[in-house]
């Protein structure tokens, strides 16, 4: 008997200690205004990475400690691990440091899966590698600022929520499959100098509403800009040196005005089945034929 209760308490003390070591649920977040750093630590003792001298170490983590509406802020270089963001919050670099984000396999490095009425802001970020840089999958408003997504091996960005893209001064190279690519009929996006070099295509617009203004599609191995069901509004941009056609209408609705088109491969405006407009204050030259289809010139208002 006395064998017996030797053996009861210490498997009690085993449990004892295994519980100590096992974390305690997160508490709820408290903190408007988070820090990352690679060298921090993501455990639930940290006061909420609220203070710069206690960061966490992931994004994923400190959202978790973060208020809804919030920032979370990397302090110092180095790389991080891909996040996924389920609510309204805004994740940035701090100036001056490179926070490098690499998807995981064929996983994005942002994944926006965000709740109704979800807005998220993403700033000085560089992410590099895996498969889409960015995935915009539901949310109400997605805004890219200052970002860099290189080398992802499908999409720059997919935007499939039926919610709101801007981006701006924002450079999208590299990328196996799509700069931007914009599949939802309810959304609208907003590019305002951005660089769209060496993907596939730059801009593929299947569905929605898209605008970009002074930026540049160039280089790309495709279209500068395909066109397959949506309405884009292209002004003041360059769009050069791509290995098709600088512009292609495949249905839908494209609007042009005070843009270069040039030394693009095939046509530099090409509409296959949809209405094409464009402005006389556009430069369209130097490619292997100016236009092709239907397109119609309209004078300046």
């Amino acid at each position: 008997m006395k064998k017996l209760s030797l053996i009861a308490l210490a498997m009690l003390a085993g449990l004892i200690s295994s519980s100590a070591w096992t974390k305690p649920p997160p508490p709820p977040p408290t903190s408007p205004r988070t820090y990352v750093s690679p060298s921090g630590d993501d455990y639930y003792g940290n006061p909420g990475c609220s203070a710069i001298a206690n960061p966490c170490q992931t994004f994923n983590f400190a959202i978790s400690q973060t208020n809804v509406g919030g920032e979370v802020i990397a302090i110092a270089s180095g790389s991080y691990a891909p996040v996924t963001i389920t609510d309204s919050v805004t994740i940035e670099a701090a100036p001056g440091v490179y926070a490098g984000i690499t998807p995981v396999g064929p996983g994005a490095g942002v994944t926006v899966n965000g709740i109704s009425g979800a807005i998220v802001v993403l700033r000085r970020l560089t992410i590099y590698g895996g498969g889409d840089g960015i995935d915009f999958d539901s949310g109400a408003a997605l805004s890219v600022e200052n970002c860099v997504i290189s080398g992802v091996g499908h999409n720059g960005i997919h935007h499939l929520s039926a919610g709101n893209l801007f981006v701006k001064d924002t450079v999208i190279r590299n990328c196996g499959s799509d700069g931007v690519d914009l599949n939802s009929s309810a959304a609208h996006e907003s590019l305002s100098h951005v660089w769209l070099e060496n993907n596939t295509t730059g801009l593929d617009a299947a569905a929605g509403a898209a605008s970009i203004s002074d930026s540049v599609s160039s280089g790309n191995t495709s279209e500068g800009i395909d066109v397959d069901g949506a309405e884009v509004n292209v002004e003041s941009c360059l769009i050069a040196n791509n290995g098709d056609n600088g512009i292609l209408l495949e249905s839908g609705t494209v609007r042009v005005s005070n843009s270069t088109v040039t030394d693009n491969v095939a046509q530099g405006l090409d509409n296959e089945a949809g209405t094409f407009y464009s402005l006389k204050n556009n430069m369209v030259a130097g490619n292997g034929t100016p236009t092709s289809g239907v397109i119609t010139t309209l004078g300046a208002i």
